[in-house]
């Protein structure tokens, strides 16, 4: 089919640097930078084709937050004190188009081992089956005894059948395998859908992996919309990767994704919730996962945007944290 220039072949291949940050090879990064912008475009653990454009959709889509005609900086109007200027992000560009998830891992140990301590990886997914390697190359790069992750999704992504043979990591059931990798009560998981459909037989199996996991803070529920109930629930004062599935959206404003939430979280709700996260604990890891597209359309753009937003107001959120006098 021919495409019109309302719906355009999406680049998977082409990344521009996320919102002017400072294009660098991993061991370019200078001491003390906030964050590491990594593009992963694969669907290799996905169904359905479109995630492996994410990186370079989102990217573009970041622009707008970057001056056209030369070296920009970006400042954050947020702070109660007065602007802060957004500084210390870096982009490490893309892996491989297509990249195996057992190369990611290799790949993702590589880069962290080259960054300077203390420099949060940020990926830009890709399918929410990066999120495994990405958490194992961190425990081998930056051991860690207390590490908590944190996920925001519609879905569950949990399976409790054939985890141990080969090439079972899908981003169906990526956090079963995280549970194994982290421990028990170490996965919290929030916005997802309240009713899941399980097989019988399965159910009690099903009940007793999620027993495992931290908890859920489920769409409707009082504890993910009661901001005291939330922070309540959340890990406090610890190591957290925090790692988010753009489906955890209403398809009013994400429906550029595999499996667009009927019902979901606005942007500003989630906006608040992570950062419930990133203020009362070290995020020493992140990715953002699951946009998903094939063409570009007005939509996939404002689409983009808000995923642009959403990563922009993380990674400021965590150089806020690192301005003179805030306490960490």
């Amino acid at each position: 089919m021919a495409m019109t220039d309302d719906a355009q072949s999406a680049p998977a291949t082409t990344h521009p640097v996320f919102a002017g940050a400072r294009p660098a090879l991993p061991a370019e990064v200078e001491a003390g930078a906030v964050a590491a912008v990594l593009g992963i475009p694969t669907s290799a653990g996905s169904a359905k084709n479109g995630s492996e454009n994410g990186p370079a959709m989102i990217r573009r889509a970041s622009s707008h937050m970057a001056w056209s005609t030369g070296p920009s900086v970006v400042l954050d109007l947020t702070p109660a004190d007065g602007p802060g200027q957004l500084a210390g992000v870096w982009d490490i560009g893309n892996c491989e188009l297509g990249i195996s998830l057992a190369e990611l891992s290799a790949t993702a140990a590589e880069i962290l081992a080259a960054l300077p301590a203390g420099t949060v990886l940020a990926g830009i997914g890709g399918d929410h089956s990066i999120t495994y390697p990405l958490i194992e190359a961190l425990l081998k790069t930056r051991p860690t005894a207390d590490l908590a992750v944190v996920q925001f999704d519609h879905h569950l992504d949990v399976q409790v059948w054939d985890l141990e043979q080969p090439n079972t990591l899908f981003n169906t059931n990526v956090m079963s395998h995280i549970a194994r990798l982290v421990g028990a009560g170490n996965v919290y998981q929030a916005g997802v859908f309240p009713y899941v459909p399980v097989v019988e037989d399965d159910a009690a199996a099903v009940r007793e992996l999620l027993g495992r996991f931290g908890g859920q803070a489920a769409l409707f529920s009082r504890t993910l919309h009661d901001e005291d109930l939330f922070a309540q629930w959340l890990p406090s004062g610890r190591d957290v990767y925090l790692t988010i599935d753009v489906d955890v959206l209403d398809v009013g404003e994400m429906s550029s994704t595999g499996y667009p939430a009927e019902h979901g979280l606005s942007l500003r709700e989630l906006q608040r919730m992570v950062e419930l996260v990133l203020r009362r604990n070290r995020v020493v890891g992140l990715d953002v996962v699951e946009f998903a597209t094939t063409k570009i359309s007005h939509r996939t753009i404002f689409d983009a945007g808000r995923v642009a937003n959403l990563l922009q107001f993380i990674l400021s959120t965590l150089a806020d944290q690192r301005r003179p006098g805030r306490q960490q």
